[in-house]
């Protein structure tokens, strides 16, 4: 995958011509190596775009946060599609002659186009995504670029993009910044505007800026993820589902309540034992439901918890090899384009737990508890409802209450956690003071999880 830029003499800064365009300083003032590769080389770039009063980003009927924080990375040395390839010429592949034509093999990216874009192949242009704005604020005042990208919560509305900036306010509830808006904003302490509920998910980005001598190898040679690769194969197969599937998860992600550890590590340890160890379907799994098959012994689940999220979100649960097959590929698809933490804490939102139950505030609600503060046995309990659903007015059953059992003796083993350091990040972005509702054998307490404020 390569970048896609279309390139003018005229595009500057100071003419509304040509936004689609790249600025022609790309090549001119801003070169990599002319920056003492610190934090004041995003306060040149800032000051020299000059937002806040350059006709290229000044509001009319649109706004063009994307427009600036394309150019601003550009500047840096960073790449943000101002423009990106079409999703069929994706499919056949993009190859060194492939041009760059407007309307033909690319198209122009809005603010929720770029956060999308973010999530599927920021990775392999260098972008990693962090879990609280604070973090940006170090890795900024490191050299590096920050960015905030927020989807709007509906489909008709623009998202937005911001950069952030090194200094620190002395309000802690402000965030330098600079973005283009309605009122454009040059170097200026702003509101945590991502908190607002015109968005439905925002994502924290940051952006260690390429050396002069490697950055040419580091683009040309990046090998995408399997992931990565896989996803786009699956939405070339099936683009038509794969749509559908986004908008019900861009839907849906929005509403997610934050989500104790001990309860993503029930979801593991009930579900999914080798969660943080496969693409989206598990071929263990797999094989030993089919040996269980042909001996004609007692049927054995294979599906995953992504696997779980798509038959929920979807509600096509008929018995086929077609369903079957396309769901194993959507679920592939949904480790692409959500983190594995993002994956669980969803299926727990919306998942089935009883009668009158679709969603964990319901099950919580019924069982007494708080779904940010679980202790082992509360965990346990409302995982348990995943495979046997509680009836109207009961808050127990045999069934129920012996796999309430099991679930608590595993978390407890913490046998079950394989790879201790996934499981340990894994656990780690929660609410603060969950601390409260650990008990001292909890896997978070063996893992010694920090608790992180949650985004």
């Amino acid at each position: 995958m390569r970048e896609a830029f279309l390139t003018s003499d005229g595009a500057t800064q100071w003419s509304s011509a040509g936004r689609a365009y790249s600025l022609c300083e790309y090549s001119g003032k801003f070169v990599i190596g002319a920056f003492r590769g610190d934090a004041s080389d995003i306060l040149s770039v800032v000051e020299y775009l000059s937002v806040n009063r350059a006709a290229r980003y000044r509001a009319d009927k649109n706004t063009y946060c994307n427009i600036y924080a394309a150019d601003v990375c550009t500047l840096m040395g960073a790449y943000l599609p101002r423009v990106w390839w079409l999703d069929e010429h994706i499919r056949v592949g993009i190859t060194q002659e492939t041009a760059p034509v407007l309307g033909s093999t690319v198209r122009e990216m809005t603010a929720n186009e770029i956060h999308a874009w973010l999530l599927q192949y920021g990775s392999l242009f260098g972008w990693k995504k962090v879990a609280t704005v604070e973090q940006v604020q170090v890795s900024v005042a490191s050299g590096a670029i920050g960015l905030i990208s927020a989807r709007a919560i509906t489909g008709g509305h623009p998202g937005h993009i911001s950069i952030v900036l090194p200094s620190r306010p002395r309000n802690s509830k402000k965030v330098s910044q600079s973005h283009a808006g309605r009122r454009n904003a040059r170097n200026q302490a702003l509101p945590k505007w991502w908190l607002s509920d015109s968005f439905a998910a925002t994502y924290f980005w940051v952006h260690s800026r390429p050396t002069k001598e490697n950055r040419a190898s580091e683009r040309q040679n990046a090998t995408p993820r399997r992931s990565t690769l896989v996803g786009v194969t699956v939405r070339a197969i099936l683009p038509a589902a794969v749509d559908n599937l986004r908008r019900a998860i861009d839907s849906e992600i929005g509403k997610v309540p934050a989500i104790s550890a001990n309860l993503r590590l029930a979801l593991i340890a009930a579900e999914d034992r080798r969660y943080l160890r496969h693409p989206g379907f598990d071929l263990v799994s797999i094989a030993r439901a089919l040996v269980q098959l042909v001996k004609r012994g007692p049927r054995q689940g294979a599906s995953t918890i992504e696997q779980q999220l798509v038959r929920t979100l979807t509600g096509r649960r008929e018995q086929s090899v077609h369903r079957k097959v396309t769901e194993i590929m959507l679920a592939v698809w949904c480790g692409g384009y959500l983190s594995k933490r993002e994956a669980a804490d969803l299926y727990l939102s919306v998942a089935y737990y009883g009668r009158a139950m679709n969603g964990i505030h319901h099950v919580c609600r019924r069982l007494g508890c708080d779904a940010s503060r679980l202790s082992i046995e509360n965990a346990a309990q409302v995982v348990a409802a995943l495979k046997y659903p509680l009836p109207s007015g009961s808050t127990s059953t045999r069934s129920w209450s012996r796999r309430v059992a099991f679930i608590a003796t595993v978390l407890r083993r913490t046998s079950f956690l394989k790879d201790k350091a996934a499981y340990s990040v894994f656990s780690q972005v929660t609410e603060p003071d969950e601390s409260a509702a650990v008990e001292a054998h909890s896997p978070v307490h063996f893992l010694g999880a920090s608790h992180l404020r949650r985004k």
